[in-house]
């Protein structure tokens, strides 16, 4: 898991350098032809600061995401209550085994984001 979450935290890091450097190259008029109209420039500019933004919260979120998947043991071990049952009911879903075992409730939004949408 943290490799895959590794990989993606550098690839969005990557994507978010790159349109850093989109945006200095939109930003420089030596790069656009005289005829190039305002409107062009202007949502290139646009476009640019949204994909800084994006790709920069996206490396952000699978930070957070990697540091909370790698506590879940750390807050597991802390609920005494886990212990005294010591199995799983499999007629429960990932997600109900991850708010037991402490991922916290906010964790449905996330698999809401991510494509799986549970009931919330």
């Amino acid at each position: 898991m943290d490799d895959c979450a590794d990989i993606f935290t550098h690839q969005n890091a990557l994507l978010a350098i790159l349109a850093g450097q989109l945006f200095v190259f939109v930003k420089d008029d030596k790069n656009f032809p005289k005829a190039t109209s305002s409107r062009a420039r202007t949502c290139l500019t646009l476009l640019s600061y949204m994909a800084i933004a994006f790709n920069s919260s996206a490396a952000i979120t699978s930070l957070i995401l990697t540091d909370r998947l790698g506590e879940l043991s750390v807050r597991a071990s802390q609920k005494s209550e886990l212990f005294a049952k010591g199995t799983i009911d499999t007629p429960e879903t990932s997600l109900q085994i991850l708010e037991r075992y402490g991922i916290g409730s906010s964790w449905s939004l996330v698999m809401w984001h991510c494509g799986h949408h549970p009931t919330l």
